[in-house]
């Protein structure tokens, strides 16, 4: 059984919120539990933010193309080209399941303030106006042109009498309102339908699908129209999203080097491969267009001449070396009259040796979701510390083994199947994908869950006085930099090296206890006893079905990696800015590294690669400083 979808929004969404507002609270990301009543929202958010005009969608979708479709893909799937390099799921903002409860003001601030700590930067380069039309373009690509049309079928019937064809009639309840609307979430419109707002407005006897639909409709009221011509406000809105003319494709030129990183020789001759994704504007979709091919110069160059370039579309380039795929970054010509594009490729040479592979962090949360079960939701963060890409030894067998405890049962994972991506082993599961060197561009993690018997206490007397107990063994093929454990309030762990970090209120009724522990040496079995019984007022967290149990376990543990992350950055962060300071190493600091730990290290050049991602280092510095910080490594 696959881990939900809905664990993607859960971890993003919970670490936006803390970045944003400096609190944690899972009261928006978690699957409401049954019969929970959402009130009407009188402020549904605290700083009261909405676009100054109504949004452009044409003009959202180009800015998308070019800002958001790297990371979030063309189609909003969380999928994009730079996704996999990322050691973060990264949200599918095109899934209802993910947008409908997230209102267009709090996608506006992720956008202006942005998110370092997942890798994604504000856009204050762009005008107040144009980030209001990339938010409004990424809500729509949730929706579909059939979902509309009956949205409005249905407003007519049942809305429109009040309310108005174009939802202006009612000043107290003007559906095109922008600060009335921007403050509110699909999921908080079709509460009120559904609720009604007594006494003037009454529930409306729909099913949920209808009132979607509706609630679809209705937020089309607040884009600008296709049209660019002046004119009174239409007797009825358009039901497609706001369309603009398709601008003209330009020729162009797409060219690149490609560069080995392991040192080794470049595959002159090869062929290089050039991908389309072509922007369908009625339906809010890309799909992949043609391919062409080319083949590398002698000097490590490739050219596509004479490309058709649409300001509407996206592009990029991928060459398999070694039996693995490397990918440039994309294309995006949003009408900014450039029609010749520089897309390099680093390829690296292979191996089988994981002797330079660590976890960097290594963060585990015990759920209880059902009575005599533990589930153990575990999140590995590895670096690749070498200069080569490992590889499996043969042909469709794993790359690297994930050991787990003996009794282990229902493995699920974040993004893959066992059979697929995820092969199962005598002692746990292995990953068949490929870790090229961990930089600026690239980390590779692993999420997946597993559960455990909660029936292990020594006697009956024991379970009385202290609940069920869990001894966890579980061994560590890699060498681990750090290791969190979070238990429920009322659980305690206990194990070598196991330090108190406190209890962390997550909000919602969700309070949860850190602890953490130092490094694990390679092949080393990490011990620890888990025990006790939670104390909570959520009942969900000890009845409920299996999908929503999964659900609130990985949601908190989104949260987790968010608490025991935050102390990691926050400190390694300012020993790069020490290290870093005015981007350069005098001699002193050579004599100082020399008291540096192999962890101390470790954490220095991880802590490098964030502050290079954040933008906060020059390259020139960034490179140096991560060649001295390695060589000190292998010392």
């Amino acid at each position: 059984m696959r881990i939900s979808s809905s664990l993607r929004s859960v971890l993003l969404t919970a670490s936006l919120l803390f970045l944003l507002t400096g609190c944690i609270s899972l009261a928006e990301d978690v699957t409401p539990p049954p019969g929970y009543s959402m009130p009407t929202p009188a402020a549904p958010v605290a700083a009261e933010v909405f676009p100054p005009a109504a949004p452009d969608i044409a003009n959202g979708a180009a800015i998308y193309a070019e800002k958001c479709a790297p990371c979030h893909g063309l189609s909003g799937q969380g999928d994009g080209p730079q996704a996999a390099n990322l050691p973060i799921t990264v949200p599918a903002l095109g899934q209802a399941a993910f947008a409908f409860d997230k209102s267009p003001a709090r996608w506006y601030t992720i956008v202006t303030q942005g998110n370092l700590q997942n890798f994604m930067p504000g856009f204050t380069s762009l005008s107040d106006q144009e980030r209001w039309n990339v938010v409004a373009y990424a809500l729509t690509l949730s929706t579909t042109a059939e979902q509309i049309q009956a949205g409005k079928a249905l407003y007519e019937v049942n809305c429109a009498s009040c309310h108005g064809l174009d939802g202006r009639q009612l000043s107290n309840a003007n559906l095109a309102d922008q600060k009335r609307m921007a403050a509110l979430s699909n999921q908080q419109i079709l509460s009120i339908i559904q609720k009604g707002i007594a006494p003037a407005m009454p529930a409306a006897n729909l099913s949920e699908e209808d009132a979607a639909s509706i609630t679809t409709y209705v937020r089309t009221f607040t884009f600008a129209p296709s049209s660019t011509t002046a004119s009174t406000t239409p007797e009825t809105p358009s039901s497609e999203p706001a369309t603009t003319p398709a601008p003209s494709a330009q020729r162009g030129t797409i060219s690149g080097k490609i560069t080995n990183g392991s040192g080794g020789p470049i595959p002159v001759g090869q062929k290089v491969t050039l991908h389309a994704f072509i922007h369908d504007v009625a339906t809010q979709q890309f799909t992949e267009g043609e391919t062409r091919q080319t083949i590398i110069a002698p000097d490590g160059s490739y050219t596509f001449q004479d490309v058709s370039l649409s300001p509407r579309d996206a592009y990029y380039v991928s060459l398999e070396y070694s039996g693995v795929t490397y990918e440039s970054n994309p294309a995006i010509p949003a009408n900014d009259g450039l029609n010749q594009y520089d897309l390099p490729i680093t390829i690296y040479d292979t191996t089988t040796d994981t002797s330079e592979l660590v976890i960097s962090t290594a963060h585990i949360l015990f759920e209880y979701s059902q009575p005599g079960v533990i589930q153990v939701v575990e999140y590995l963060v590895f670096a690749n510390m070498g200069q080569k890409t490992i590889v499996a030894a043969e042909a469709g067998k794993p790359v690297i083994e994930i050991p787990l405890p003996p009794n282990y049962q229902n493995l699920q994972f974040e993004d893959g199947l066992l059979g697929e991506r995820y092969l199962q082993t005598a002692n746990g599961f292995g990953d068949t994908l490929p870790i090229p060197p961990t930089d600026s561009q690239s980390q590779y993690a692993i999420i997946f869950a597993f559960e455990l018997p909660n029936t292990s206490a020594s006697s009956a007397w024991d379970k009385l006085l202290w609940g069920p107990k869990l001894e966890l063994q579980q061994k560590f093929n890699f060498k681990t930099g750090m290791l969190n454990l979070l238990v429920p309030q009322g659980v305690k762990a206990e194990g070598p090296n196991l330090t108190d970090g406190g209890i962390q209120n997550m909000g919602s009724g969700f309070t949860f206890q850190l602890y953490r522990a130092g490094s694990i040496e390679a092949g080393q079995t990490f011990s620890a006893t888990i025990s006790g019984t939670p104390t909570t007022s959520d009942p969900n967290l000890s009845t409920g079905t299996t999908s929503r149990n999964i659900v609130i376990g990985l949601g908190a543990f989104g949260i987790v990696l968010l608490l025991a992350g935050i102390f990691l950055y926050l400190r390694d962060r300012q020993q790069v800015e020490d290290i870093t300071k005015d981007e350069t190493l005098d001699t002193s600091d050579e004599e100082d590294s020399s008291n540096l730990s192999e962890n101390d290290i470790l954490d220095a050049i991880i802590a490098l690669d964030d502050q290079f991602r954040a933008g906060n280092i020059s390259e020139e510095a960034y490179q140096a400083r991560r060649a001295e910080l390695k060589a000190m490594l292998k010392q």
